[in-house]
């Protein structure tokens, strides 16, 4: 009968993020449903036109939501209704998601609803390295439990990834408020982790 040995390797590798995401939203509130949403939709080409103008292509930009509800700041107000768009935006540049933030909110009125978070592009070679520390984590770990057992660890009977994330804390980016315009974004650094699930064989007479 064969022994085996299952052990579980982990990696982890430091990256710079490459792409920041960002969800902002336009609205607007008028007296009836109609005339919100024909509001929102021009607030929401005006977006797409400071897009356009900063050099982010079309398909780096995704409608995530649009709603309209009636919509009352006071309780004793009359009911008006509120119509919006949210809008998801990826970006490889910081100083350009900076940008946007900024001039969304001066000029279309926009609010950030989420980010930015960082990510770390799929080819980066850092998740490789991440791979690489697992295997090399997996054979270590092997080692020790063989020769704590009187044996010896052999070859790999099997090897299954189980695992790979981006790790730590995003960033995320402030809500603009109106008159603050100055606030650079940072990406920071991020880790990179794997894990592979490695079957070893063992040896000797234990």
């Amino acid at each position: 009968m064969t022994r085996t040995i299952t052990v579980r390797g982990r990696g982890v590798a430091s990256a710079r993020p490459t792409e920041a995401v960002l969800t902002l939203e336009v609205a607007a509130v008028r007296a009836t449903a109609a005339e919100a949403f024909a509001e929102a939709e021009i607030r929401n080409a005006g977006l797409d036109g400071l897009c356009e103008r900063l050099g982010i292509a079309a398909e780096e930009r995704t409608t995530t939501g649009t709603s309209v509800h009636e919509y009352r700041e006071q309780p004793d107000e009359p009911v008006s209704w509120r119509a919006s768009y949210s809008t998801t935006v990826r970006l490889r540049d910081p100083e350009v998601a900076a940008r946007l933030l900024r001039e969304a909110v001066e000029h279309v009125e926009a609010r950030v609803l989420g980010g930015p978070s960082w990510r770390v592009r799929a080819d980066d070679p850092a998740r490789l390295e991440a791979c690489r520390l697992a295997a090399a984590d997996a054979e270590r770990r092997a080692t020790v439990f063989a020769e704590a057992l009187g044996l010896r660890r052999a070859e790999v009977v099997r090897a299954v990834e189980v695992g790979a994330t981006d790790l730590g804390e995003e960033p995320r980016g402030p809500r603009f408020a109106a008159l603050d315009f100055s606030a650079e974004l940072h990406p920071g650094t991020a880790e990179i982790s794997a894990a592979v699930d490695i079957a070893f064989e063992l040896e000797g007479s234990a």
